[in-house]
């Protein structure tokens, strides 16, 4: 995109026009992965905008993943490829199953463990109480990882770890079918926090990198625990969509 072409473009602001030309030049391998991008004073005189335009295109390329901004070293490229984001809508128990469907989980481990202090805590469960503590990685249709995944069932349901291998859609759905129980409530907490080095290494994240915790406890409806899963998604890869609309009532 020439100069000529950003000052036809007056409909999108600047920076989002100084941001496509670099984004289009790295992607195109015009700027390649490891090289430093020109200072952002040359980049002021090249499109003859402000410092904080310049700024605030290369922010927009640094939040999509492409380039990373070092003090004292400048702007350098790190990927020619923004990064996939994954997105959950969930309005009900149904949708969280189809969830599952559309996904792959990936068995790491799963070990019947007597659960204790913060692992107790985690599980939502009585001090050394035994659950079957089954870990994985979630992965999208083209096995790209979407999650950390640690889930801890009841133990009167430990043989589930049996099907594990073969099982297709979500672990709570097929106890429902084999069991014959029925989740009547599902509880979900959504925090932050820094993703510790073993769930980055998984999920191809910078080490201390910034992630949302997802931890759901599933109950019948006598309100008795059948299973509480925890999972760790990269921030900048995921978003979580909820629809709310007003009660007619």
């Amino acid at each position: 995109m020439s100069r000529q072409t950003i000052q036809a473009a007056a409909n999108r602001p600047l920076y989002a026009q100084i941001e496509q030309v670099l984004r289009d030049e790295i992607m195109s391998g015009k700027q390649p992965i490891g090289q430093l991008l020109p200072p952002e004073t040359e980049l002021c005189a090249q499109f003859k905008v402000s410092r904080y335009t310049v700024r605030e295109a290369l922010r927009r390329l640094s939040d999509m993943g492409l380039v990373a901004r070092r003090q004292g070293a400048g702007t350098v490229v790190i990927s020619n490829q923004p990064p996939r984001v994954f997105v959950q809508r969930a309005r009900s128990v149904d949708e969280l199953f189809q969830y599952a469907v559309d996904t792959r989980l990936v068995i790491a481990s799963a070990t019947l463990v007597e659960v204790s202090g913060k692992e107790a805590l985690l599980a939502g469960a009585p001090e050394r109480s035994r659950w079957l503590r089954i870990d994985g990685v979630r992965q999208d249709e083209l096995g790209q990882p979407i999650c950390t995944v640690t889930v801890f069932v009841a133990e009167r349901f430990r043989d589930v770890e049996r099907d594990l291998p073969t099982l297709k859609g979500s672990i709570f759905a097929h106890i429902e079918q084999r069991w014959g129980v029925e989740i009547a409530d599902v509880q979900q907490e959504i925090s932050a926090g820094q993703l510790s080095a073993s769930v980055a290494k998984a999920l191809g994240a910078e080490r201390d990198a910034i992630g949302m915790r997802f931890r759901r406890s599933y109950s019948d409806g006598k309100g008795d625990r059948i299973l509480t899963s925890v999972n760790w998604h990269p921030a900048d890869r995921f978003v979580y969509a909820t629809h709310l609309k007003r009660n007619a009532d």
